[in-house]
């Protein structure tokens, strides 16, 4: 994807437009990436889905607000997203902030797209990673299907660095957003 002949200030575009057609193509290889987040004294990974992409180039995810992430995210106020596409070597990890979105409009309207199976998902009577004796009662659900739980997350990015692998040599490049503006530099692989 990213070659020599590719100028510093075309590759930001590039990474978005890339990861805004990873929310369309479900077998994109950003759609799943690796979040991290932090309460100051441990980090947590997980995978997560890229649920939409917006117009100010932020990626969004959609959770349980009773989760671990939640609370990261609130008590220290960033996100570190990777995603890698194997096929082509392609690494990107953005540093960011999250805004959390849980029962305001933009959480309605992303909640009436969503298929009833899907609202079931949210329906846990526990919260995520509550330690139980037995796996169904994990699985318990509530009967009323209700947007109390459900928190779509938007991340605004802050830095990007991207790292090119390919068989002769590698590109990597890091940007830091300044007054709306993506400043760059190349760096050694």
């Amino acid at each position: 994807m990213l070659t020599t002949a590719i100028t510093l200030a075309e590759i930001p575009d590039l990474i978005f437009r890339e990861l805004s057609i990873a929310v369309q193509e479900y077998n994109h290889p950003f759609r799943l990436f690796t979040l991290g987040s932090t309460d100051g004294h441990r980090t947590k990974l997980r995978m997560v889905v890229l649920r939409h992409w917006d117009e100010e180039n932020k990626p969004w995810i959609f959770t349980d607000g009773r989760s671990t992430k939640i609370a990261h995210f609130q008590e220290k106020e960033e996100a570190s997203l990777l995603f890698y596409d194997s096929n082509r070597q392609l690494q990107v990890s953005m540093q960011a902030t999250p805004i959390l979105h849980k029962g305001t409009p933009v959480a309605e309207s992303f909640w009436a797209l969503i298929n009833d199976t899907a609202k079931r998902l949210y329906q846990t009577r526990l919260a995520p990673g509550t330690a139980v004796r037995f796996p169904e009662e994990g699985a318990a659900r509530s009967n009323q299907i209700d947007a109390a739980h459900f928190c779509p997350v938007s991340f605004e990015p802050k830095s990007l660095e991207v790292l090119q692998l390919t068989k002769t040599f590698h590109l990597r490049a890091s940007f830091m957003l300044e007054d709306g503006e993506w400043k760059g530099s190349w760096l050694t692989p």
